[in-house]
């Protein structure tokens, strides 16, 4: 096997499992194998070469699909989860390899809703302005139609509009999902903390991101409304001495309220304790009245301050992410007429401006910008062309609280499905969208709606995929426009009704 990969290959391919050439062209794998291992062992599918997994007394040729399912199922009777998931892995990257459209595995990665429900009023978040209208959280007749998916999972993230933490049950189902052998991660304000907690996290989860966007009492306050900046810095300080090997990441939105204050940001991510800082940019939408905050409008400042900020993360010894395309990005102002024009700018919304957002949205009838995806209205090829599939449509769906299914956790505007109603994941996982999707990465199309993607745009999350043609109007997301019609069009039909 080693010599049918080239340097760079084995490097990448030959890390984590116990692995042994067997007999002439058949090579063993025992223990976990992660996907790295897997794909060169697929190269050679044409070759008269097999490659097969060690299951206790089992031998398992990982290109036989039919020999995993049945191998699976084994050890689905067993409550073998470990060997669910594994064989899952090789499931999906055997998929992969041959595009199938209709596939054989479930999700890796699930991004659960567990709540609505925030605490904070984030000035670049609804919650700035909604109220908690119609605040809820999941009960136990969720959790059980998630239940199915349990076996095969891996990886689980508590994310959505909701603050996770505040979930009165949350502790109840970390520990469920422990029980499966999944592994946790969340993004959280940080406001939510206690011992209890805290020690869970460190046995049940393999990160936790937390959400911090100024270095300053004033900007924190500010930028995350009704959070306290120093209680803010308690809860990080317990979480972190319960030990260090929890990787911790903190998260922070660029914005123009905030540039001059990265570099500050950086220095106190690694004064709390984490290991990475991930700086990603804003995504504005006409109905925040935000499109000013983009740090696209001030690229010569963000450039500037993201600098500063990438030099204080060396200084520091802790890892940097940031939107490196702003670099680049066309500028009309030197970096001193910016900093003029950010001056002369009214730092931060006021409450009034809340309450006006908050009754345009009830004149909306509190909807949300969510439809039932189509191959006519979604499954849409863009001019952009790409190398592989969407890591997220590959294996990290997206549900939220009511059970609806989206492509991602940026998508919530296009429904695939609810697994409140459907007769099983699996109809929804293998239905005519993620068909369709998954079609168009195949043929090397970015789909329309993804043009501008956080993820792409950040270069965060991903791995599998590349755009090849990206520019200026890539990086121009579009969601804002769809959302904005959405809304018109719902708008006309009240009007036309009343």
């Amino acid at each position: 096997m080693r010599e049918r990969l080239s340097a760079a290959e084995e490097e990448w391919s030959l890390e984590g499992a116990v692995c042994e050439e067997a007999a002439e062209n058949t090579l063993l794998l025992e223990g976990w194998v992660e996907s790295k291992l897997i794909f060169p062992a697929l190269k050679v599918y044409e070759e008269p070469f097999d490659t097969y997994w060690l299951n206790r007394d089992q031998r398992v040729n990982v290109k036989d699909r039919d020999a995993l399912l049945s191998c699976q199922r084994r050890c689905l009777e067993e409550k073998q989860w470990m060997g669910v998931k594994q064989l899952n892995l090789f499931l999906m990257e055997l998929d992969h390899f041959e595009k199938q459209r209709i596939v054989s595995y479930y999700p890796r990665n699930l991004q659960v809703e567990h709540t609505n429900v925030c605490n904070s009023r984030c000035i670049m978040c609804v919650h700035y302005f909604n109220k908690n209208h119609n605040g809820k959280f999941v009960d136990d007749a969720f959790i059980e139609k998630l239940r199915p998916l349990l076996p095969y999972l891996e990886r689980i993230t508590l994310h959505g509009i909701g603050e996770p933490f505040l979930h009165p049950d949350i502790l109840r189902f970390i520990r469920l999902y422990h029980s499966y052998g999944i592994q946790l991660t969340a993004t959280t304000n940080g406001s939510v903390m206690t011992e209890e907690l805290a020690e869970m996290i460190h046995k049940a989860f393999y990160s936790i991101t937390v959400s911090c966007d100024a270095c300053t009492k004033e900007t924190f306050e500010s930028i995350r409304g009704g959070l306290d900046f120093e209680k803010f810095k308690e809860n990080v300080r317990l979480l972190r001495s319960f030990g260090k090997k929890l990787p911790m990441r903190m998260s922070t939105v660029a914005m123009r309220q905030n540039l001059h204050e990265l570099p500050g940001i950086v220095r106190l991510a690694a004064e709390l304790g984490f290991d990475l800082i991930i700086i990603s940019d804003i995504t504005t939408q006409e109905l925040m009245r935000n499109l000013g905050d983009s740090i696209k409008c001030f690229p010569a400042a963000a450039s500037h301050y993201l600098l500063e900020a990438e030099k204080a993360a060396k200084e520091c010894g802790i890892q940097i992410q940031y939107p490196e395309y702003i670099l680049d990005y066309p500028r009309r102002h030197t970096f001193e007429e910016e900093q003029e024009i950010l001056k002369g700018m009214k730092r931060f919304p006021s409450q009034e401006t809340a309450e006006e957002m908050y009754l345009q949205y009830e004149e909306l009838g509190f909807c949300e910008p969510c439809i039932q995806a189509t191959l006519d209205n979604f499954v849409i090829p863009s001019e952009y062309v790409c190398d592989g599939i969407c890591d997220f449509v590959m294996e990290r769906p997206y549900v939220n609280l009511r059970g609806e299914v989206y492509l991602c956790c940026t998508n919530w505007m296009h429904i695939t499905g609810n697994i409140m109603k459907a007769d099983s994941f699996a109809e929804i996982w293998n239905g005519e969208i993620y068909q369709g999707i998954r079609d168009l990465f195949y043929r090397n199309q970015i789909p329309k709606f993804c043009v501008g993607c956080i993820f792409l745009r950040n270069d965060i999350m991903i791995r599998r995929i590349q755009v090849k043609n990206a520019d200026s109007r890539f990086y121009q997301h579009n969601y804002d426009k769809a959302v904005e019609e959405l809304m018109k069009e719902r708008m006309d039909k009240k009007e036309g009704t009343s």
